[in-house]
C-alpha cells in the first residue's frame, strides 16, 4: 500500500552512500503522482510468495488515493497499467496530444529503461495490444537484439562491438558503421552506471571519432554503456538525471574517442560493411545474410598501435604534443604531394601484411608484368591467379567510363571508385608523415596582438600550454596577448579568427580539434589535387597496385568527405539478375 502513497524514504542507507549513489530520486514520488490522477492497477509478486497481489488505484483530486487489494494469479514480477490519464482532471486531459503523440513519448521513455537495464525482460502493451518485448540478458554483449529492437535491425547489421577496459572503468556497446547515419543525432545512446544521459562533451567525442569517415551534416548512431566509479560521477546535478557531472570528463572523452576511431579503423574492408554499400545498387532482393557482430579486440589496442608500420600509423591522430621550429635541420615541412612521396618508402606487397596475397606465386602473377606486359588485357591477370589465391579485392579487370576500377575477387565485381579510393589513400600517408614529425611551427615576423575578443589574459592562464602543444605560442607583453608562432601549414590563415575559433572550442569542450581539423583540411585539399583524375587510363599494373593500397589503408571504404570508395557487386546477387539456377 505504501507504494502508492505519497511519502519520502532515502534509498541511501549509509553516509558514505552520498559520496556513490547508485539509486534513482527517493521512494513515494512517480507512482503517487500517477495514482492519484489516473486507474492504477499494479500486479506484483515474488518468487517466494504463495500468489500474487493487485492493487486498484481510483485517483482523485485530494492528498489520499482509494485503494482495492486483492490476490491474482501472475509470474513472478511486476505490472503496471495506467488507463484513462487525468480522467478527474479535465483542465490537465484537454492538453495531452493525440493518442499516437502521447504513444510515441511513452514508447520512448520504455526504450531507455529497455537500454539500461539489459538485465530486466520489459514488455510494453497499449490497447490490449502488445507493442515491444524484450527478454533479460545477463551481459551487455548479448544485448544485440535489444539493442536491435530499439534502433533497428539495419543498425546492427554490421554493428561494431566494443568492450574496452579502461582507467576509469569499462566502455561497452555498438557503434554503427560510417554507411549507417543519420540526419539528426536520434541514434545516439549514452548510459552511465545504467543512467540514459547526455553529455555534450562525450557527444563531442563521438564526433570527431567520426569525423574523418562520415559525411559532412550526417550523424553517427551509437549505444554505449560506460561503467564509471561512482566516486567520479556526480548524479545529483539535474531535476530529471539526465545530465551527470564527472570529475574526470576530459579523459574519459578522450580515450572513449581514441577507442571508437581505432576501431572503425581496424573494421576497414569487413565484409558486413561490403553488404551495406553494395545494397546501395538497384537490383533484385536477395535474402539478407544472418546477422553478424565485428568483435574488435580493443585489449591489444594500445599494444599494437606503437608497433605499427607507416602505412597503418595513418590510423592514428597527428600529434600535437610536441611542436616543432622550422629552424630544425631535422624537419622538413610538407608542402606538397611530390615532397611527400619522396619521403616516404615504396608500398610493397608482402604475405603477412593484412589482404596481401596468400601465395607467393599470386605475388609473381602481379610482380612478373614487364613493359610489354602491361599492354596485356587485365583479363588475362584476373584469371591467371585462382580464387584461392586471390586479396579481397581480387585483381583488376579494366576500367569503366575512365571513372571506375572493375576487378573480380573471390566475392563477385568489385567496383572502386578510382579518385576517391587514391584520395584516402594520400590522405592517410599525409596525415602519418605529419604525425611522424610533430606539429612544424613557423615564428611570425611581426607578432599579431590579439583583440580581447580573441584571447584574453585568463585564457593565457588557463589554456596557454594545451594551446602551444597545439603549436600556437602566445605570449603576454605589456599587459596584451600577442600571437608568437603558428603550425607552419596554416600560415595562410586569418590569425584572429583562429585563435578565436581554437579558444571557443577550448572553452566548450575543454579541448580543441580546430588546429587539427584545419590542418586535416589541408592535408584533404592536397590529396584531392593529387589523386588520379577521370579519364586517366590505367594499366593493369597500376589499377591492381590501387586495390592492394586499398586494403593496406585504414578508414578506405570511405574518401575524405565520407563517400563510399568501392563495393561488391555479390555473385548470388548477379546470378538472380539473370536468374540463373531458377
Amino acid at each position: 500500500m505504501l507504494m502508492i502513497k505519497r511519502h519520502a524514504t532515502s534509498k541511501i542507507s549509509a553516509i558514505k552512500d552520498l559520496d556513490h549513489v547508485v539509486s534513482m530520486g527517493f521512494r513515494g514520488e512517480a507512482l503517487a503522482s500517477i495514482a492519484s490522477v489516473s486507474r492504477l492497477r499494479i500486479h506484483s509478486t515474488t518468487a517466494d510468495q504463495a500468489h500474487a497481489w493487485s492493487l486498484h488505484c481510483e485517483g482523485d483530486s485530494s492528498d489520499h488515493v482509494d485503494v482495492l487489494a486483492c490476490p491474482t494469479p501472475m509470474q513472478t514480477g511486476t505490472r503496471i497499467e495506467v488507463r484513462d490519464l487525468f480522467f478527474r482532471v479535465p483542465a490537465r486531459q484537454k492538453f495531452l496530444a493525440s493518442d499516437q503523440s502521447e504513444l510515441r513519448k511513452i514508447k520512448d521513455v520504455f526504450k531507455k529503461m529497455v537500454l539500461a537495464h539489459p538485465d530486466v525482460a520489459f514488455t510494453l502493451h497499449s490497447e490490449d495490444r502488445m507493442l515491444l518485448s524484450v527478454d533479460a540478458v545477463a551481459t551487455i554483449a548479448e544485448a544485440d537484439k535489444r539493442c536491435a529492437t530499439v534502433f533497428g535491425k539495419d543498425f546492427m547489421h554490421g554493428a561494431i562491438y566494443i568492450d574496452q577496459t579502461l582507467p576509469w572503468g569499462r566502455l561497452a556497446g555498438w557503434c554503427a558503421r560510417p554507411s549507417f547515419n543519420r540526419r539528426y543525432p536520434d541514434m545516439q545512446s549514452f548510459l552511465v552506471n545504467h543512467r540514459p544521459v547526455r553529455d555534450k562533451q562525450l557527444s563531442f567525442s563521438l564526433k570527431r571519432a567520426y569525423s574523418d569517415v562520415m559525411l559532412p551534416g550526417r550523424h553517427a548512431a551509437f549505444c554505449l554503456y560506460l561503467t564509471v566509479n561512482h566516486e567520479l560521477v556526480d548524479v545529483n546535478v539535474h531535476p530529471n538525471k539526465e545530465q551527470v557531472r564527472f570529475s574526470a570528463i576530459d579523459d574519459i572523452a578522450r580515450s572513449i574517442k581514441y577507442v571508437v576511431s581505432q576501431s572503425l579503423a581496424r573494421s576497414s574492408h569487413a565484409p558486413e560493411d561490403r553488404l551495406d554499400l553494395a545494397q546501395r545498387v538497384e537490383m533484385e532482393p536477395s535474402p539478407s545474410p544472418a546477422h553478424e557482430r565485428t568483435v574488435v579486440d580493443m585489449k591489444k589496442l594500445d599494444a599494437s598501435v606503437h608497433a605499427q608500420s607507416v602505412e597503418l600509423s595513418s590510423a592514428k591522430q597527428p600529434s600535437l604534443m610536441h611542436p616543432r621550429s622550422l629552424s630544425d635541420d631535422a624537419v622538413t615541412p610538407i608542402s606538397s604531394i611530390s615532397s611527400l612521396s619522396a619521403a616516404l618508402p615504396t608500398h610493397s606487397v608482402t604475405k603477412d601484411q593484412p589482404g596481401a596475397l596468400s601465395s607467393l606465386s599470386a605475388v609473381a602473377a602481379v610482380r612478373s608484368l614487364s613493359a610489354d606486359a602491361r599492354q596485356q588485357p587485365a583479363t588475362a591477370i584476373a584469371e591467371s591467379v585462382s580464387e584461392g589465391d586471390a586479396p579481397f579485392l581480387g585483381y583488376a579487370l579494366g576500367q569503366l567510363h575512365g571513372v571506375y576500377v572493375l576487378a573480380q575477387s573471390p566475392q563477385g565485381l568489385v567496383v572502386v571508385d578510382m579518385h576517391a579510393a587514391h584520395e584516402r589513400i594520400l590522405y592517410e600517408r599525409l596525415k602519418a608523415a605529419y604525425s611522424q614529425q610533430g606539429v612544424v611551427t613557423q615564428k611570425l615576423l611581426v607578432p599579431h596582438q590579439c583583440s580581447s575578443d580573441e584571447c584574453s589574459v585568463e585564457i593565457v592562464e588557463e589554456y596557454g600550454l594545451i594551446l602551444l602543444q597545439m603549436g600556437l605560442e602566445l605570449v603576454m607583453r605589456d599587459g596584451h596577448v600577442f600571437l608568437d608562432s603558428i603550425p607552419a601549414l596554416l600560415s595562410k590563415h586569418a590569425l584572429g579568427r583562429l585563435v578565436q575559433d581554437v579558444v571557443a572550442e577550448l572553452s566548450r569542450h575543454q579541448e580543441s580539434g580546430h588546429i587539427q581539423d584545419a590542418l586535416h583540411h589541408i592535408f584533404a585539399s592536397m590529396a584531392c589535387h593529387g589523386a588520379i583524375r577521370a579519364n586517366r587510363s590505367l594499366t593493369a599494373q597500376e589499377m591492381n597496385a590501387l586495390l592492394r593500397d586499398i586494403e593496406k589503408t585504414v578508414n578506405s571504404d570511405y574518401c575524405n568527405h565520407g563517400r563510399p570508395t568501392w563495393f561488391v557487386w555479390r555473385l548470388d546477387k548477379i546470378d538472380g539478375v539473370f536468374r540463373r539456377g531458377q
